[in-house]
């Protein structure tokens, strides 16, 4: 038998109850025989009997908890304990059933189950939801406690639009636009300090976990560049002026975390071309969790796909409760997540003897001869004038790059 998410299981309870009654009664009963056949039980089954009593054991004291709204913000804590326990004996019973050995007695009733939940999949997947639903299924904790694959059938049922965010690991080797060029050509380990922190956080909420808050902020808005404390005061009223908020490196723009709709903005936010790190969340989880501003919905815009979402600060977005694409193929250097090969400063090698070697083949006379007649071929060929002049200018574009002389 496949393992099940906590929520399908819930799900089923709040809506076959009496079907899973009859198929744990059937399943009780073969097992009964089974014993009585076997004359005693195997460990095996003993410690599914006993992880079974104590799922029905928190289950109890999770439904006592949840019963009233007093009950559940008094114990608050100890729910979310019993909540976590259940989870994990549950995660538990599935391990000792997935190696269990089916008796042939058993089959019946292992496809019993396998179908039932089968059904409840496809009844989960076509249900109406309500906003307390998503508040439910897309909050860090629910969504941080999935695997993969529940998390995929989670995003069945309900609006399965997400948003990306793109962090910077190794050498940042282009830029997409002329707003966004800081650290070209340098070295980043945004991906690797994630990993540690286990948070996505805000430029500014960065900044307020690796050091004093006052120095910090200090150093983060570059206040030292200023010669007098009135030209520091007017460039920290400018940053907090309520009609500028919407604009760039305002107080929300450095506050919030950015995504893209529908999208992965390497091209303008990105790193390294071939080993661009990603992370997703459901559109439904920024929208019930956060207060955000821009849509959540659609693509496109280029780099004004710029969506802002605001998280606590100290707090920031739990990496485990979105979804992180690492690309599969990118060749890295394990110790600094980089395609280049770095000196002791984080700065790339550049490989002269061989940059020679390419040079001089490009510059041979040979090389030039070939694309001098290439030129001349496909410029026979134009269909017009038009054709031909676009032709010459992209080949004359050529030259200049590689300052060639024809």
């Amino acid at each position: 038998m496949e393992n099940q998410p906590q929520f399908i299981r819930e799900f089923s309870k709040k809506n076959s109850q009496e079907d899973r009654n009859l198929i744990a009664a059937e399943i009780k009963q073969k097992r009964q025989d089974n014993f009585s056949a076997k004359g005693e039980m195997s460990e095996r089954e003993k410690a599914l009997q006993e992880k079974m009593r104590n799922i029905k054991k928190l289950e109890s004291g999770v439904e006592e908890l949840s019963s009233s709204g007093l009950a559940k913000l008094m114990n608050y804590f100890h729910l979310r304990k019993l909540q976590s326990q259940l989870g994990a004996e549950g995660s538990s019973l599935d391990e000792l059933r997935k190696d269990e050995m089916v008796p042939p007695d058993m089959e019946e009733p292992k496809k019993m189950l396998d179908n039932f939940y089968r059904e409840q999949k496809k009844k989960w997947e076509n249900c109406p939801y309500s906003k307390e639903d998503i508040d439910n299924n897309f909050s860090e904790e629910h969504l941080s406690s999935l695997s993969v694959d529940d998390y995929a059938l989670l995003m069945q049922r309900f609006p399965q639009e997400m948003v990306a965010h793109v962090t910077r690991q190794g050498i940042r080797d282009h830029t997409g636009h002329v707003h966004h060029t800081a650290g070209e050509g340098e070295y980043a380990d945004g991906f690797m300090k994630i990993l540690k922190d286990g948070r996505l956080r805000s430029p500014m909420g960065v900044h307020l976990i690796e050091g004093v808050k006052e120095d910090t902020v200090a150093d983060y808005l570059e206040l030292e560049r200023f010669k007098t404390e009135e030209e520091a005061r007017d460039y920290l009223d400018k940053i907090v002026d309520p009609q500028k908020q919407a604009d760039a490196g305002s107080y929300a723009d450095r506050m919030a975390v950015h995504f893209a709709t529908e999208e992965v903005a390497d091209v303008f936010y990105g790193s390294e071309k071939g080993n661009e790190i990603f992370i997703a969340y459901p559109s439904a989880h920024v929208a019930s969790q956060y207060h955000f501003d821009g849509q959540l919905e659609e693509s496109g815009g280029g780099y004004w796909n710029d969506q802002w979402v605001w998280a606590n600060e100290e707090k920031g977005m739990n990496l485990n409760a979105g979804l992180v694409f690492i690309p599969k193929e990118a060749m890295i250097d394990p110790e600094t997540g980089s395609r280049y090969e770095l000196d002791g400063n984080g700065r790339p090698i550049v490989d002269d003897k061989n940059i020679s070697k390419i040079v001089e083949v490009l510059n041979s006379p040979e090389i030039k001869e070939s694309l001098a007649d290439m030129e001349r071929s496909l410029g026979r060929m134009a269909v017009d004038a038009d054709a031909e002049k676009t032709y010459r200018n992209i080949v004359s574009s050529m030259t200049r790059s590689f300052n060639w002389q024809f």
